[in-house]
């Protein structure tokens, strides 16, 4: 929604996962280039530069990140973390990156992921990543969103977010759900698991 925006301008491709990518990174001058303003709009009317990567709550993104620009503003969309990886395992059966039954693939040890990016149960685990972002960034340089109350009330969601950026808020009135894929329910079996092992990491979200 973002990009959306008129002082918005954002990286053409969604996710660059620059500062994961041991290959690209850390060639600055690529990372620059892609976010070049299309032809047609005006640079000066630019408030806010930024990209959508959802790895980079990890190590070692966030030390890149800072040492990149400590003076830069994260904002993390968290969402339910059964439904999260359920979305996940489907995106990837999508993309051919996944073949195991769902069961095999989210309760699978995390240790033994390519990437962090397959990291089912990890990626979950957000007051770790939280914590993280808070050992190199001030509290006010984070702003922390639940993406169903972007869907419940997006309004007040982008407001809080164009107001942590300093630019204008944005019409929402035309609203519309973005990447909202279907997929079948997982059975009770797995979510009842899967609701155990988040229980004691979704608490500590309270205290931090």
């Amino acid at each position: 929604y973002l990009g959306d925006h008129r002082n918005v301008l954002v990286s053409r491709e969604k996710e660059l996962s620059y500062f994961g990518n041991e290959e690209r990174y850390p060639n600055h001058s690529w990372y620059e280039n892609q976010f070049r303003a299309p032809h047609g709009r005006r640079r000066k009317t630019i408030l806010a530069v930024g990209e959508f990567t959802p790895t980079y709550c990890f190590s070692p993104c966030v030390e890149r990140i800072y040492d990149f620009n400590p003076a830069i503003k994260l904002i993390m969309m968290v969402r339910n973390p059964i439904d999260r990886a359920v979305s996940q395992y489907h995106m990837y059966v999508r993309t051919g990156q996944e073949h195991r039954p769902i069961r095999e693939a989210i309760m699978s040890d995390d240790a033994d992921a390519p990437h962090v990016s397959y990291a089912y149960l990890k990626r979950g685990l957000y007051h770790e990543q939280i914590a993280l972002l808070h050992s190199f960034f001030s509290a006010d340089q984070i702003l922390v969103q639940r993406l169903e109350d972007l869907a419940q009330a997006p309004r007040q969601v982008m407001h809080d977010i164009t107001d942590f950026l300093g630019i204008e808020p944005m019409d929402m009135s035309q609203f519309k759900p973005h990447n909202a894929g279907t997929y079948s329910t997982i059975d009770e079996r797995l979510r009842r698991e899967l609701r155990e092992y988040y229980a004691p990491h979704n608490a500590l979200l309270h205290v931090q």
